[in-house]
């Protein structure tokens, strides 16, 4: 009996112990979003893209666990993990319809919102001369512009892939696409590498780039994550983005937008 109660003495601390590893455990959602998010692998680690690798690294340096959700569409990702205890976004830009919906936890990089127009066509230089003079806008679906642009009255043409945007504006279906700049090169890659590349080919060099604003991209988990969760993350991005090991993260991609001359 004596042996029977120890046993069973034992397999209770084994299920405890288990069951708080897997209420601490934080689980990555993310998607394909340009040079942001490359390849959703089956771990952190595994994972590519700019802001997968800087999360990764920070997190096992602060000695983090996490797993990865199934990759699914964006704009579903962000629901998900908003609903999750412990729900994680890798990147994710503030705006004031997300403001009360998350946990704030880190900014991790500072891009540019860009305008792309066709020559001879008008430029826009802000969100209220859009929100102003409304034109057709193709957009990210899921994306800071789509939030920020939704209830303004402006033509916004929001999809899951941004080539097909920048088809449209050089088909002169849309009059501006808006992207981050860690966007654009996969966008423009995927028109040329696509069966009708030709067709689009030629009407490339009459794009014209205008800056509408910074962007910093934070790190956002759900509010149903825990304080010290969330503490945690913080301090890992934080303390990292101060190393080395973070400016070389940052410069090989920023460096294939400067080759591309992108950036």
């Amino acid at each position: 009996m004596a042996l029977l109660r120890k046993s069973v003495f034992y397999a209770l601390l084994l299920i405890c112990a288990y069951s708080g590893v897997a209420q601490a455990d934080l689980t990555v959602y993310g998607s394909q979003v340009g040079e942001y998010m490359t390849k959703v692998g089956p771990t952190l680690d595994q994972s590519s893209g700019l802001m997968f690798e800087i999360a990764a690294a920070a997190f096992k340096k602060a000695g983090i666990a996490t797993k990865m959700a199934p990759e699914v569409p964006w704009a579903r990702a962000q629901q998900e993990a908003s609903d999750s205890a412990g729900g994680v976004l890798v990147i994710l830009a503030r705006t004031p319809a997300r403001e009360s919906n998350w946990k704030w936890v880190s900014v991790i990089y500072n891009d540019k919102v860009l305008g792309y127009t066709m020559k001879d066509r008008p430029s826009f230089s802000s969100y209220d001369e859009i929100k102003s003079k409304k034109p057709s806008v193709g957009v990210k679906l899921g994306s800071a512009s789509e939030s920020i642009l939704k209830d303004s009255g402006v033509d916004l043409q929001a999809t899951a892939d941004l080539d097909k945007s920048f088809m449209k504006l050089l088909l002169g279906r849309v009059d501006v696409v808006i992207l981050q700049g860690m966007e654009v090169y996969p966008a423009l890659q995927g028109i040329l590498k696509g069966a009708d590349a030709n067709q689009y080919r030629s009407k490339m060099p009459d794009l014209r780039r205008t800056a509408l604003v910074e962007l910093p991209l934070w790190v956002a988990t759900s509010k149903k994550t825990s304080e010290a969760d969330e503490r945690k993350m913080r301090e890992a991005l934080e303390n990292f983005k101060k190393t080395p090991e973070y400016q070389a993260i940052v410069q090989k991609y920023e460096s294939r937008l400067d080759k591309a001359g992108l950036q």
